[in-house]
This record gives C-alpha cells, sequence and structure tokens, in this order.
C-alpha cells in the first residue's frame, strides 16, 4: 500500500469511512517526467488579449474541479454451461427433482451477488440442449414440457424477479455436426455428408444407423452424445450505486462498490483545495486511473500542490477537451507562456467557465 492510499484511507476514517481497498494502483508522481503542451488543435492563429496579470497565487478558487456524474445502476453479466449427463446424471431425474437440481446450479453460480445490497435480476435466460435418440416428435414434446415446468419451478423463486425465459432445443444436431467433424470416428465424412443432406423427417437418424453396420451411431451415442445434453444459461444483474450521504460504505471482497461519485463526495468533506481534498482527489484517480474526469480532478489537484510536471503529463490529452481549457490555461500561466495562457483561459471562458473568466478579469 502506497503512501498515498494510507493517507487518504486515515482521512476516510475521520470522516466515519470504513474503506478496504483491494488493490493499489496508478502512478507514482515521483516518476513523472515533464512534458509540454502544444497549442489546441485548430486555435494555433487564435490571438487573445494580454492576461493584466502581474502575478498569479494558486488556490483553488483558480482550479476547476469536475463532480463526477452519478450512474443510477450498473449492470453484470453471469452465464455458464450445466451438464446434464455428466455422473450426476440430472436428466434421468423427475421433473419436480431436476427443477431443483438446476435451481441449486443457478444459486451457486450467482447468487451470492444477488445478496449485495442494492442487487436485483433483471434477465435471466435458459435454453436446454438434448441428443438425437429415438423418435425425434417425442424428444420435441418431452422437451416442451420440460421447458414449460422448469419455468413455472423457477417463477416462484428468486429467479423470477426479472425477465424470465426458459426454451429447450430437443436434438442439437448442429453441435453433433461440429464434434462429429472434429473427431477422429471412421466414417465421420459420411455421417457429416448425412447430417447435411437429409431431413430429420426424412430419416436422418435411421440412415445414420445404417453406417458400418450400427457401429458407428452405436460410438457416437456413447462418446459424443453425453456432451450434448445440457443447460446453457445467462443471468444479467442490476447493482444501484449506493448513496454515501448517511451510511459507512465497505468495500469488501468486491462485494460493495464505491463509483467514482462516491469517492468523490466524500473528498468534498474536505475544504476544496486543503491538502486532504487533494490526497483525496488523487486517490480517486488511483482508483479509477481510465476515467476523464478522476484524471483530470488529479491534475487540478496536482496544480494546487504546485506539482507542475506531473499536472501538465495528466493535461497533455486533454488539451483539447473544453473541461481542461481553465486548468491548461493556469498551468501555463505558471510556467510563465502568457500568450499560450490566453488562448486557453479564453477558450475556456468560450466554454462558460466563470473561473476562468475571473482570472482573466483580475
Amino acid at each position: 500500500m502506497n503512501q498515498y492510499t494510507r493517507k487518504v484511507l486515515l482521512l476516510f476514517a475521520v470522516l466515519g469511512q470504513t474503506v478496504t481497498v483491494l488493490a493499489d494502483g496508478g502512478a507514482d508522481s515521483s516518476s513523472v517526467d515533464s512534458v509540454r503542451l502544444n497549442s489546441p488543435t485548430g486555435v494555433a492563429t487564435y490571438h487573445a488579449a494580454p492576461i493584466k496579470l502581474t502575478d498569479l497565487k494558486v488556490d483553488s478558487s483558480k482550479i476547476e474541479f469536475i463532480t463526477p456524474q452519478t450512474s443510477q445502476a450498473v449492470e453484470y453479466t453471469y452465464s455458464g454451461v450445466i451438464p446434464l449427463d455428466d455422473e450426476r446424471q440430472l436428466l434421468r431425474l423427475k421433473s419436480t427433482n431436476f427443477n431443483h437440481a438446476i435451481l441449486d446450479e443457478l444459486r451457486s453460480r450467482f447468487v451470492n451477488e444477488l445478496q449485495v445490497e442494492g442487487t436485483t435480476l433483471s434477465s435471466l435466460s435458459i435454453v436446454g440442449y438434448g441428443a438425437p435418440a429415438g423418435n425425434w416428435q417425442r424428444n420435441e414434446a418431452q422437451a416442451t414440457g420440460r421447458g414449460v415446468d422448469l419455468k413455472q419451478y423457477l417463477m416462484g423463486t428468486e429467479m423470477g424477479g426479472g425477465a424470465l425465459n426458459v426454451s429447450w432445443v430437443s436434438e442439437d444436431w448442429d453441435s453433433l455436426l461440429t464434434l462429429i467433424e472434429h473427431s477422429h470416428l471412421v466414417l465421420r465424412y459420411a455421417a457429416a455428408d448425412i447430417i447435411r443432406n437429409v431431413e430429420v423427417t426424412e430419416g436422418r437418424e435411421r440412415q445414420l444407423m445404417m453406417l458400418g453396420n450400427g457401429t458407428f451411431y452405436r460410438t457416437m451415442q456413447k462418446d459424443l452424445c453425453p456432451a450434448l445434453w445440457r443447460m446453457e444459461w445467462k443471468a444479467t444483474l442490476r447493482r444501484n450505486i449506493f448513496n454515501t450521504a448517511g451510511g459507512v460504505i465497505k468495500i469488501d471482497s468486491g462485494r460493495k462498490v464505491l463509483s467514482l461519485s462516491d469517492l468523490y463526495e466524500l473528498a468534498c468533506r474536505f475544504p476544496i483545495g486543503s491538502d486532504d481534498f487533494c490526497s483525496a482527489v488523487d486517490f480517486c484517480w488511483r482508483c479509477y486511473p481510465d476515467n476523464d474526469v478522476a484524471v483530470l480532478n488529479a491534475a487540478g489537484a496536482e496544480l494546487v500542490r504546485g506539482n507542475l510536471d506531473h499536472a501538465e503529463q495528466l493535461l497533455q490529452p486533454y488539451e483539447s477537451d473544453p473541461r481542461a481549457y481553465n486548468n491548461i490555461g493556469v498551468l501555463c500561466l505558471l510556467r510563465g507562456n502568457r500568450d499560450r495562457a490566453a488562448i486557453y483561459l479564453n477558450l475556456a471562458v468560450a466554454a462558460g467557465s466563470a473561473t476562468a473568466r475571473k482570472i482573466l478579469g483580475q
């Protein structure tokens, strides 16, 4: 755990916030190389009035910080496959026991996530697959009945809390064809040709039984068909963003998540521009190093601290981003480049920055 993380944890502790950090991240500002900003694209010929400023004292009133937008919810998707013809032989179970076994399987995959505060099941899709064996009409009727029974059963459990879809492919010929083509079975090419060219209703399975005096069909049923019996599922969970206004937030093994807006709200409990605030904003960036708002706010904190090289490195990718114009202008002033500062500050004013307007009006 680096010095920034330790410091911010202490600061949040003062606020009554309990936070356990899973991993450190982000770059160490001590290793930052200086990067010089170029003029913003499209404004090379822009001429601004000179800034009437003899001395610029950097404080929070000169720096702009962005309040992250609060996301209402995030979605997580989980998926998996439940074998039906393995050592447990789930497909041999009667309807009630089969349904209960499938529910247990689903619970084992994502029920812990459902128990996280603010999480609901948005949708659950289940597709069952069977293997060709015997009369196709009977197989289709059995598959339809099994699917209806399972859906009705799951509707009465926590799995029915969202959109629930259960369907069944009674004979998965497509997957069987793939398995045959990738196998080392004798007569596999002849079998593949039959599957491609003979319809099920025209005796496809009967012709497969005739290959090699039945040897191919028996081997296919024994070695390939068990893998066809399965249930593929996909669940989408919706998790509301936590409100930190009056509670204690804990990150515990990834179960509860602080959004960037949560962290920034905590940072704003310190005086804007204070050392504690800057440390907290830096912590936001280290938790969300790829978020533009987190990066821009971290650059603002570095300007307040006087760490110009690191601020410049953070701002460099955003030289054409209106959200960064004011702070780039301040950076240019601190670097002694008043002409470039005038360009950026006037651009910031044009983008609606009251802070840049005040700087230019001093």
